[in-house]
């Protein structure tokens, strides 16, 4: 295969040398047993271009123990093969057999478990989180630049995660070799020597720091009461104890603001109780994990002010920002794997891909999708459809409470819980009760609209970011999550109501269960749908994927005429003309705009006699609208431009445009028809 240098899953940092960014653990599967996990042993990845590792069979084991040369071994692979994809590594590989996983750092790992510290790492789920995100042969794309090592492409369609740039610091010699000498990501973020010498510095000097608290703790006993004054502050009434307190619990930005505003506390002179819960979890130096064992121990032989201060002095030492980095990434991926496991996916269990094992449904389904491929495995799809859940209702719907996970910073829908009119509820997803809303679908009255007809999604390429219910009247609900700048979709069951559903999550974790039925847990929601009944064709409104703006009912769209791609792919829709036509005597152009170093063609432009919605212009590109040509690229120029006398009633009645022969960003004509010219052709 061609030369990649393979990323940490966990830091995005290469492996490269035989020092800690050479050593690669690895979570791995078995050829196509999807729902087998196992965590690796710790090989030596000293080959930079190559997509193949060799790890020990056993967690324990390292590349440098004695005995390594008898340890059982594994080559893995960084993708499942399948018959499309066999030769990339060796064609005489078995496709159901050959293992593959997701690499990272040893030291990596370590940060992670510390983290999800006293809990352990759930490994399937951790390898099917892997598996939801976008991945390559390197490895895959968090969405977050892996703490801004990596820049960011520009990003495709609406929605979209967009792409994983070029590492940061790396630069190239003349003779071919990599020069990361002086990245921050190399240096090594575990083993931190500064860390352990203020460690030791701090227990010796905290003899002078005891001898402060004692001075403090009188302080507090003889604290002067008669003194107080009305004109005084007024927080000076609070013991001194619970003004530490309340210090103590609150992040060290709100103390600096609460000190300067209040003389109370301004004047209470910080205890080591204060200084050591700086490091405790939540607070800003609660990455130096190795003051743990003394906040365990509730030891008070360090001088956490004087640790305090010195991890600040050190803080832009490489492997102190490093440490921070890796830290910022792993922390909510530890918060996410322990949700995971504490929450059940609610549901009946249904047949996937990954798990074809369960029952058929015997329904025939409608979905409103992240991606068009729910059965398959896609090496560069950003979510996979890993399990399934149904619901059935048996009753009217009052509303619907939908839960959210926050995933690489954005917010998804993971479960719904919809309220009968009996009182009962049905749950579908991951449920998380803390961060909920509930949709009602009654009239203000208090009276029912009737029943559940759909839904209007807001879905991006990586998952469903909002939903808002549609009543069997057509009304829609307000919105839970927030749909601005994602592409909408419909999932509406015409002429009746819902009374099943059917959804698709992307990460799971199996419990120790004697049933594989009941062995499933979940995470976000990547699709959802309904039963399909009849046979009649949808119109193109409720079968595609739309932004800015789903085209209104009754819309002149020409039926069937696109086969939908496996891949995300939304649909641009400008209503130039607006509703029933209203503004179509105002237009005075049509143009197709091109970049200015290609054929490509980019956004369409429309203008008008006057101005509309306080505008003259209207851009549409993959981007969205834009209102004037200076908010509109400056790398776009103006291609390809057609009159139109809408004062005198012509209006456009066809566009097309021919491509070049394999090549669709490309194109060889373009040609507007309207009700006075049946054909322009450029």
């Amino acid at each position: 295969m061609s030369r990649v240098y393979v990323q940490c899953v966990l830091c995005g940092a290469p492996f490269v040398g035989t020092g800690w960014l050479g050593e690669c653990r690895s979570v791995y599967t078995r050829g196509h047993e999807w729902s087998k996990s196992y965590l690796s042993g710790v090989g030596i990845k000293d080959i930079m271009h190559s997509a193949l590792c060799l790890v020990p069979v056993d967690p324990k084991a390292r590349y440098d123990d004695p005995d390594y040369g008898t340890t059982p071994k594994l080559r893995l692979g960084t993708v499942p093969l399948f018959e499309e994809n066999r030769n990339i590594f060796d064609p005489n590989m078995r496709i159901e057999k050959e293992p593959w996983g997701f690499f990272f750092h040893e030291h990596c790992w370590g940060i992670l478990c510390e983290a999800a510290y006293p809990r352990e790492i759930p490994i399937h789920t951790l390898k099917e989180i892997f598996m939801s995100c976008p991945a390559s042969y390197c490895g895959i794309d968090w969405g977050n630049g892996y703490g801004g090592i990596y820049g960011r492409l520009l990003q495709g369609a609406p929605g979209s995660s967009g792409f994983l740039g070029r590492l940061k610091d790396l630069e190239w010699r003349p003779n071919g070799r990599p020069d990361y000498m002086n990245a921050v990501w190399r240096f090594d973020p575990l083993r931190i020597a500064e860390i352990e010498e203020l460690l030791e510095e701090s227990c010796s000097a905290s003899n002078k720091q005891r001898k402060v608290d004692t001075e403090l703790n009188s302080e507090i006993r003889s604290y002067p009461e008669s003194k107080k004054s009305p004109l005084c502050d007024p927080l000076t009434t609070l013991p001194p104890e619970i003004r530490e307190t309340i210090l103590i619990l609150l992040p060290s930005q709100d103390v600096c603001n609460l000190r300067a505003a209040s003389r109370a506390f301004a004047s209470l002179q910080l205890s080591n109780d204060f200084w050591a819960s700086r490091f405790s979890p939540g607070f800003e130096f609660s990455f130096v994990f190795e003051s743990r064992r003394y906040l365990e121990n509730r030891l008070s032989s360090v001088s956490w002010k004087m640790l305090y201060d010195g991890i600040n002095e050190c803080s832009a030492i490489r492997s102190m920002r490093n440490r921070r980095r890796i830290w910022g990434l792993m922390l909510p991926l530890a918060q996410t794997l322990i949700y995971i496991v504490d929450h059940p996916l609610k549901g009946i269990p249904a047949p996937t891909f990954y798990n074809p094992g369960l029952p058929q449904t015997g329904i025939r389904w409608r979905f409103t999708s992240s991606s068009k491929v729910l059965h398959g495995h896609q090496r560069d799809a950003a979510c996979r459809a890993l399990h399934s859940r149904m619901i059935d209702f048996d009753d009217a719907i009052d509303g619907a409470y939908v839960s959210f996970v926050k995933f690489s910073g954005k917010e998804y829908v993971s479960g719904m819980q919809f309220v009968l009119a009996s009182g009962k509820v049905a749950e579908i997803g991951y449920i998380l009760p803390q961060k909920r809303i509930y949709l009602n679908i009654k009239r203000h009255s208090g009276q029912f609209e009737s029943n559940l007809q759909g839904f209007c999604l807001a879905v991006m390429q990586t998952g469903i970011g909002a939903i808002a219910l549609v009543s069997s009247t057509g009304k829609l609900s307000q919105w839970a999550g927030l749909p601005n700048g994602i592409p909408l979709g419909l999932l509406v069951a015409h002429g009746s109501h819902i009374s099943s559903l059917r959804a698709y999550f992307d990460v799971s974790i199996p419990t120790p269960c004697l049933q594989q039925i009941l062995s499933l847990q979940g995470c976000k929601m990547v699709s959802l749908g309904i039963p399909h009944k009849g046979k009649a064709a949808l119109p193109l409104r409720d079968t595609e994927l739309w932004f800015p703006e789903i085209p209104r009912e009754k819309s002149n769209l020409v039926p069937g005429w696109r086969n939908s791609p496996s891949h995300y792919c939304p649909l641009l829709y400008l209503d130039f003309g607006g509703q029933n036509g209203i503004y179509l005597t105002n237009i005075v152009s049509v143009s197709l705009l091109v970049s200015r170093d290609s054929n490509i063609p980019k956004a369409i432009k429309v203008e008008y006699d006057r101005p509309i919605s306080g505008s003259k212009v209207r851009i549409l590109d993959k981007g969205g609208i834009y209102n004037s040509d200076a908010q509109y690229d400056s790398l776009v120029t103006q291609g390809i431009k057609f009159a139109i006398d809408g004062a005198s009633g012509e209006y456009i009645t066809r566009v097309d445009i021919g491509h070049i022969y394999g090549d669709l960003e490309s194109f060889a004509d373009f040609n507007v028809s309207s009700n006075l010219f049946p054909s322009r052709k450029e």
